[in-house]
């Protein structure tokens, strides 16, 4: 809906928290074993649209962050 506006920062501030989320709580219930991760964080296409995001309104370096990061989980392969 943000795209569809022409909203570009909130639509990626919101990916941003989609695929990061608050990673204190993350850990706290993957540590428990309860269930699935919180947030998108394994999920390809939305790491893929928000590294698409990041590609044309970000900036370089948080493109690179966010593929290393991306390679780090294992969610893409060089």
């Amino acid at each position: 809906m943000h795209l569809r506006h022409r909203n570009y920062r909130s639509a990626l501030a919101i990916m941003q928290h989609a695929c990061t989320g608050n990673i204190r709580k993350r850990r706290a219930r993957e540590s428990k074993e309860e269930g699935p991760p919180l947030g998108l964080t394994n999920n390809v296409k939305s790491w893929s649209f928000y590294v698409d995001l990041l590609e044309n309104v970000g900036t370089v370096e948080n493109t690179k962050m966010a593929y290393e990061r991306m390679l780090d989980m294992k969610i893409a392969n060089p």
